[in-house]
């Protein structure tokens, strides 16, 4: 019977589904008793570079195509909206940023449809007839974009670690640890996984 090692308690146990010492999942992996050189697949390493190498010529083909046939006169560029009454030469529809930053309000949007509608609000000068509404509207998105960064953060890294303490067993041969978590999201959590680290008086770690 083969032996392998085990990330676990390191050291070389007999080949299984687990370990016969501290019972965890093993990762079975055949080696070679020659030389060791491990074959490198020269052919579909050199068919995914002409593939590539291909790609990025038809690329170029094409942004120089696109280039070619875009109108030469861009220092101009037109106004993104020219709304009926605007005075003239203003280059964005400020009332549609007032319109969207409400409709953000009232329903439940990404976090990144909060930020765009942030970032329109504070883009409004205070010449503009919109500043003083969209000064009112700015606190209330950027709260709600705080509030979106927290859920994600949360559904991320739902656990808090509360405490942690050990203590010695089996006559001083085991670490006992006890971890207290705190779920922070509403859904039930399973299947806990942590890291622990010993240091001993010389310095060495396991």
């Amino acid at each position: 019977m083969k032996n392998i090692w085990c990330r676990s308690c390191r050291r070389m146990v007999a080949s299984g589904r687990f370990c016969d010492n501290c019972f965890a999942p093993l990762e079975f992996r055949e080696t070679s008793r020659h030389s060791g050189q491990t074959r490198i697949p020269w052919k579909p390493i050199a068919v995914v570079c002409a593939i590539i190498f291909g790609l990025i010529i038809i690329s170029s083909i094409i942004e120089g195509v696109r280039k070619q046939s875009a109108p030469s006169n861009i220092s101009n560029p037109p106004a993104l909206t020219q709304p009926a009454g605007s005075q003239p030469g203003r280059p964005l529809d400020y009332s549609q940023f007032i319109t969207t930053a409400k409709a953000v309000l009232r329903s439940e949007v990404s976090e990144i449809g909060l930020s765009s509608a942030s970032t329109n609000l504070m883009l409004i000068p205070s010449s503009a007839s919109e500043y003083k509404e969209a000064r009112q509207l700015l606190p209330q998105v950027q709260k709600k974009l705080k509030e979106a960064r927290e859920r994600a953060e949360i559904e991320a890294n739902p656990l808090k670690v509360l405490s942690s303490n050990w203590e010695k067993g089996g006559f001083g041969t085991v670490a006992l640890w006890k971890v207290t978590f705190y779920n922070r999201s509403d859904k039930p959590v399973g299947n806990i996984k942590y890291r622990t680290a010993y240091f001993a008086e010389t310095g060495a770690t396991g």
